[in-house]
């Protein structure tokens, strides 16, 4: 007796392309594009201010050109268009993507970007449109990009927290010696000797950094304000800031470039991109080899703990320095 044949439907899953899925999937390429972008574009609108030394001090700038407007209006009109896109087409497919519960691959760094970029935009508009809101609150708006990373990481990937380096370190006594004494290093200023210093002689730069003083001036007026704004910044600074910032960049970016590329390669990739998120001429070296060091701990140790200690010891420290030279 001949058994009939019966036809197999195709699979219907999460990642399944239907005609919403595959306006997401643009429109996700779209905001991903508006995330790096806005990179270079920051960088734009820095001013280069020659000193009587005949060196290059970097400050942000305070007025844009007309072609550089222009840019940031073309770039604006691109970013509301894919946000209202991409949340249109996930509501329609039910956020299917985001529900699944795969491997870590190039697509999921792409919609992660583009949530990043989505959830900046809409909760940046109160504090755009009406700047006075929120009193000590408005403090923490320079930290929205990392609270809404750290937010978006742990929903995202809440199961596959693992797979972006949430485990157990291979050796926890040389986890310890070794951060220990790369942050020697780091404390007596001995990168700034070797690399931040040496760096800038040659391009001729002031080392007067607009980020760091923009950090300074938070933690400064954090304490006119009260214990608690004053909390808010040590988190912030100390725990959240550095969180977050490992998650990015050695957690998603280099576990998707170790996947293709290898492992060195994706250190040196991702620490390049950490480098220049920070918008930082003047100690862009000195990050780079900050992100270095946090990509090899994340690699010797195989896991994302290693990074994140370093970081939240790095960024603690210069907090709590701050506030004595107060």
């Amino acid at each position: 007796m001949q058994t009939p044949m019966i036809s197999t439907p195709p699979p219907i899953g999460p990642r399944s392309q239907k005609p919403s899925a595959k306006v997401q999937l643009i429109s996700a390429w779209m905001l991903f594009l508006s995330f790096l972008t806005m990179i270079p574009m920051e960088y734009a609108s820095l001013d280069w201010e020659k000193t009587s030394a005949g060196t290059w001090r970097i400050v942000e700038g305070d007025h844009l050109s007309l072609s550089l407007a222009l840019a940031y209006g073309l770039w604006a009109l691109w970013t509301v268009v894919g946000t209202g896109v991409f949340l249109i087409a996930g509501i329609v497919n039910r956020f299917a993507y985001e529900r699944s519960h795969a491997d870590i691959t190039w697509r999921d760094l792409i919609y992660f970007l583009a949530w990043v970029q989505c959830l900046s935009l809409l909760l940046s508009l109160p504090f755009e449109l009406f700047p006075g809101v929120g009193g000590s609150v408005s403090l923490l708006y320079p930290y929205l990009p990392h609270l809404i990373i750290l937010g978006l990481g742990l929903i995202l990937y809440r199961h596959r927290l693992h797979l972006l380096g949430f485990r157990r370190p291979n050796s926890y006594g040389w986890m310890v010696i070794v951060i220990s004494l790369l942050y020697v290093v780091v404390f007596f200023q001995w990168i700034d000797q070797w690399v931040t210093h040496p760096v800038a002689r040659y391009f001729s730069l002031e080392l007067d950094s607009w980020r760091e003083e923009s950090i300074s001036q938070g933690i400064r007026q954090a304490g006119t304000s009260g214990w608690g704004a004053l909390a808010g910044q040590i988190v912030m600074l100390g725990m959240i800031g550095p969180i977050a910032e490992e998650m990015l960049f050695r957690g998603v970016l280099q576990e998707v470039l170790r996947r293709r590329l290898g492992v060195w390669v994706s250190v040196l990739l991702s620490s390049v991109l950490f480098a220049l998120f920070h918008v930082d001429v003047a100690l862009l070296a000195p990050l780079l080899v900050l992100g270095l060091i946090l990509g090899s701990l994340k690699a010797v140790f195989r896991s994302l703990w290693a990074p994140i200690l370093f970081h939240m010891i790095n960024n603690t420290s210069s907090v709590i320095m701050e506030l004595l030279h107060r």
